[in-house]
């Protein structure tokens, strides 16, 4: 990557980038036509990370238990938490319900041929939170940016459009309050669902 002072993003904070990142995920799940109510609760998880004041272990431990992959790659619930435990960690976060809820949907997405695409673009999404997590001393998280360059580049390679809601972008582009350890790193809180293209498209 170039000098990241020159990227486009590099004035605004994570919060903000995460929010791109999101929208531009959405943008995929709106070009395979992917509407079901088992999205909209993630995607609505996804959003919370811009209106919480505490960011950190809960909303990387959920996106992490979400990843289509590896809820594809279990056999069942028990299976996901006996991984999970061997790790030494009491971190699964998702319930039963919520477990067999995304396997269905991933096994439905596997089948209509979109699970690869989604799932890159998933992990661009949590890649853009996780650089620099804990790195108070990276005021401008610069590793972040590399990630939303891959996530444009998969909509442009799969011919999905990036978004365009002019009104989100503007308040996004606007988020550049500052990045100190804390919520600060991250940018003042604000509500993201409201700027969603996914959950407000009306047809859900």
């Amino acid at each position: 990557m170039e000098n990241p002072k020159n990227h486009f993003w590099w004035k605004i904070n994570k919060r903000g980038r995460l929010a791109y990142v999101i929208l531009c995920f959405e943008e995929i799940l709106i070009y395979y036509q992917e509407y079901h109510p088992a999205w909209s609760k993630i995607v609505e998880k996804m959003w919370s990370v811009t209106n919480s004041d505490f960011v950190d272990e809960p909303w990387y431990y959920e996106m992490r238990n979400y990843f289509p992959d590896e809820i594809i790659a279990y056999k069942d619930f028990t299976d996901a938490l006996a991984e999970y435990n061997a790790d030494g960690g009491n971190w699964y976060r998702l319930t039963e319900e919520d477990f067999l809820a995304a396997k269905q949907l991933y096994q439905g997405v596997e089948k209509r041929g979109h699970l690869k695409t989604i799932t890159e673009g998933f992990h661009h999404v949590y890649d853009v939170f996780c650089e620099d997590m804990f790195s108070d001393s990276i005021n401008t998280s610069p590793l972040t940016l590399k990630f939303i360059d891959k996530m444009e580049d998969l909509l442009i390679q799969n011919r999905i459009p990036l978004p365009s809601n002019q009104a989100a972008l503007s308040f996004i582009r606007h988020q550049k309050n500052g990045f100190f350890f804390g919520s600060g790193l991250y940018g003042k809180p604000f509500d993201g669902q409201a700027l969603s293209s996914y959950l407000n498209i009306g047809i859900m």
